[in-house]
């Protein structure tokens, strides 16, 4: 029998999740030898609800959607049918910005079997556990993590994507979304990079990026722990293990030879050829992946950032990484 939305056979019921499903489907994703073989991680209740909410607003909104699988004699939740829609490719976005691009990842992230934003947000063992979904060939996953904490899982068996921001207006970006952490919250940077950024946040939010010589006086006094926090964010991501670690001396190159191992790398000034690569390798139309854009308080900010030639010593691994990345795209776009 078959209605909108509900499937039925002798013994199983097959329809839209609902509401009050909330409490079986926590059970369900909370229970470790559950969750080996679903893929995942363990949720909390929180968590269950906003997957829960996700199920019922795809009904809402297409028509069709993940189905729950209801044993008719008990009304237990068995399964839920995977999305028949799905790229089969395993990848992983590093997020290089404080200010994440989550509407690319929402705008894709249906058509995977698996799909996990923010992963600076979970502790190491969790997002490990999100590396090792073996049986899972349809996976998206994004977020600022230190690569060589997870290389020995990426390389080989992940696509990865990378979209850097010139360095000066990377530090502009943080230094003006820290500056604001009171008012929007810090759900951009979960609760440990909260705690760790807190002198960098107390810092921000003192500068006056209206008056030149009181942005360059606020600089040059900056704290030795603010410095610390904020220098070449970049090529420490990709070649030290915890937040605190200094770049080594070859950290310039071992970032250029990570990113080389790419799927897709750009720039924000190449953001539109990013956008396409992307599309291209995943084989789904580019035109769903939401414009690029740097703000222009950011660009304006990161021009004085630039212009008043303090903190060059804090970015300059960042800077040559840029620039190799930026020349090798423009090379690229002269030759097309």
């Amino acid at each position: 029998m078959v209605k909108a939305g509900m499937i039925e056979t002798e013994n199983l019921r097959l329809r839209r999740p609902e509401i009050d499903d909330l409490d079986a489907i926590h059970a369900m994703r909370s229970d470790l030898d559950v969750v080996r073989f679903l893929g995942g991680r363990a949720l909390n209740r929180e968590e269950a609800w906003h997957r829960l909410m996700r199920l019922v607003g795809h009904w809402a909104l297409r028509g069709y959607g993940m189905f729950a699988v209801v044993e008719k004699g008990s009304g237990v939740t068995i399964y839920r049918r995977p999305m028949p829609i799905q790229i089969h490719r395993r990848v992983i976005r590093f997020e290089t910005s404080l200010y994440p691009l989550w509407r690319m990842d929402n705008a894709i992230g249906h058509q995977f079997q698996y799909f996990e934003k923010g992963l600076e947000r979970f502790g190491r063992e969790t997002v490990t556990q999100m590396f090792l979904l073996n049986h899972y060939s349809s996976i998206l996953l994004s977020g600022r993590i230190a690569y060589k904490n997870f290389s020995m899982y990426i390389e080989e068996n992940f696509d990865g994507l990378c979209l850097i921001q010139n360095p000066y207006e990377e530090l502009a970006e943080r230094l003006l979304v820290l500056a604001r952490m009171s008012e929007i919250g810090a759900q951009h940077l979960g609760e440990r990079d909260a705690m760790r950024l807190a002198p960098a946040i107390a810092f921000a939010a003192s500068l006056d990026f209206e008056d030149e010589k009181k942005l360059k006086k606020a600089m040059l006094a900056m704290p030795m722990d603010v410095a610390q926090l904020l220098a070449n964010p970049l090529v420490r991501q990709f070649t030290t293990t915890t937040p605190d670690e200094m770049p080594s001396g070859n950290a310039v190159a071992s970032t250029l030879d990570i990113l080389a191992h790419f799927a897709v790398v750009g720039t924000r000034d190449f953001a539109y050829e990013y956008t396409e690569a992307v599309g291209a390798m995943l084989g789904t139309d580019p035109s769903v992946i939401p414009q690029i854009w740097t703000f222009e308080k950011v660009r304006s900010a990161g021009e004085l950032i630039r212009r008043i030639r303090v903190v060059d010593h804090l970015i300059e691994k960042d800077l040559a990484v840029y620039a190799q990345v930026h020349r090798a795209l423009a090379e690229l776009a002269r030759s097309v």
